[in-house]
């Protein structure tokens, strides 16, 4: 200790001082903990400043805004108010562009409770408590402003779903062009087709790069109705509503029919549909011979495929193997049973040779075409 004193040329005493203090505040490991301490709480400080600050400006902003619209007491505005309110407000250093839009629309829109009008063509936001906001709602008619990519994408989706739903309860498939898709929300030609490719990651949706067209199955869309529940519900909100629009328009003494009554996608067929291609079914069984059981289920289906699905039959008079798949339990029972076809057990019991069955049934089924008229 002497030699160290001498050596920085300081009192013995003061050297023994420094030795005590160190050894009581916890050595080298003492030393650095406190340092840690302070560089913690200067974060800490910093931090909590820099967020109070972020929040104190939106919130200030997002008051302002309000106050240019007129205060919580109006009970409507447009988009163009908005804008107005933020061009115009003194003390706002921020313009009308679409990133203000998007960053403190949602935030007025919150602290109001207000919400978009379900009718699109209105460009109006309202108190939520003065309309009657639907359990689904259809983003095609959230204000542009307000879309995001995902929003896009669903109401191309939901909007490809309605037309194949409009139209006859025969057709399952549709081909959806890219022109249907311009104008949905303000969607440009040149961006149409991109979220119809991204709607044909969905199952039952396919995108055609060859005449760029997005193909619908609609038994494969209900088959996947999990992956497509958000626009399959938005489908069926929308036919809900029809049905209840054609409900009172019934009472016109007109007696017109709205056209959305056949607007049953995805819940069922009208009756006079189903009687139509049954009826046609039924038809198609005046000239055929006596079916062997073994064969009957085949022939059946093949003549529920060709009156269900018309436009799939090619210029050969094949029915596509797509749309026999696609007939389902259901329609042969209730086809067998307009038929009054029953069991046969009793005439085959009779038959040594199954295989003589087998072949009676392939010929049967030849007879009548099998996958051809």
């Amino acid at each position: 200790m002497a030699d160290f004193a001498d050596e920085k040329d300081v009192a013995n005493y003061e050297v023994l001082r420094a030795v005590v203090c160190y050894r009581l505040d916890g050595g080298a490991l003492g030393w650095v903990g406190r340092q840690l301490k302070k560089l913690e709480s200067r974060l800490d400080l910093d931090t909590s400043v820099s967020l109070d600050a972020t929040m104190s400006s939106k919130e200030s902003n997002t008051q302002k805004i309000i106050q240019g619209l007129g205060g919580e007491e109006m009970s409507a505005f447009t988009l163009e108010e908005f804008n107005k309110a933020v061009e115009t407000h003194p003390n706002l250093k921020i313009s009308a562009s679409k990133h203000t839009r998007e960053e403190y629309l949602p935030r007025v829109l919150d602290e109001l409770e207000f919400t978009y009008h379900p009718n699109p063509t209105k460009d109006l936001f309202v108190l939520t408590d003065e309309i009657e906001i639907p359990d689904v709602r259809d983003p095609r008619s959230k204000p542009k402003a307000m879309l995001s990519e995902a929003d896009k994408r669903l109401a191309v989706k939901v909007d490809a779903l309605e037309k194949l739903a409009s139209l006859s309860d025969s057709r399952e498939r549709y081909q959806y062009e890219k022109g249907e898709a311009v104008g949905i929300n303000g969607i440009a030609y040149n961006n149409a087709g991109k979220y119809m490719r991204q709607v044909a990651d969905s199952p039952g949706f396919e995108f055609s790069e060859d005449n760029d067209v997005l193909r619908v199955d609609k038994r494969r869309v209900l088959d996947a109705e999990i992956e497509n529940d958000d626009a399959l519900e938005i489908i069926r909100q929308i036919a809900s509503d029809a049905l209840e629009d054609n409900d009172r328009e019934s009472q016109d003494s007109r007696g017109e029919k709205n056209p959305s009554r056949n607007f049953t996608f995805p819940s069922g067929e009208s009756s006079d549909d189903r009687e139509e291609w049954i009826d046609q079914a039924l038809e198609d069984f005046e000239d055929v011979d006596e079916i062997p059981e073994p064969a009957l289920e085949n022939v059946v289906r093949n003549k529920i495929a060709r009156a269900r699905y018309p436009d799939e039959i090619d210029e050969t008079g094949t029915i596509s193997d797509e749309a026999v798949e696609r007939v389902t339990d259901e329609e042969i029972e209730t086809v067998r049973e307009e038929l009054g076809l029953v069991q046969q057990s009793d005439e085959l019991a009779g038959v040594d040779d199954q295989f003589e069955v087998l072949e009676a049934g392939r010929q049967a089924a030849a007879t009548d075409g099998g996958s051809e008229e």
